[in-house]
């Protein structure tokens, strides 16, 4: 069931620990009627990144690490097309990113 992500484990000192990670950063935001659709996740996401802008503090991701991310995938389509390995580093220097990786 999507609704029940608990984990269970044994800690260190025997005991039995259950860890709940879908409700661990639980705010206002689960408390609507779209709670199964990742509602939570994005409003959370979305106060963060207002927040860090208007603070003037860094956020993550940021725009660098969307665009390797981008270009990550892009390798990826086209290694898939073309059934060759492609070098994530050209795809980031032709999309204009830093030195080749």
């Amino acid at each position: 069931q999507y609704h029940d992500m608990r984990y269970v484990h044994t800690a260190p000192d025997g005991t039995e620990v259950t860890e709940d990670p879908l409700y661990a950063l639980r705010h206002y935001y689960f408390n609507s009627e779209v709670h199964g659709m990742h509602y939570g996740e994005f409003a959370n996401y979305a106060e963060y990144f207002a927040a860090a802008l208007l603070e003037g503090t860094p956020y993550s991701p940021d725009l660098e690490e969307g665009l390797e991310t981008f270009c990550i995938m892009e390798a990826v389509r086209r290694s898939a097309a073309s059934g060759a390995p492609v070098a994530v580093g050209a795809v980031i220097e032709e999309a204009g990113g830093g030195a080749a990786a």
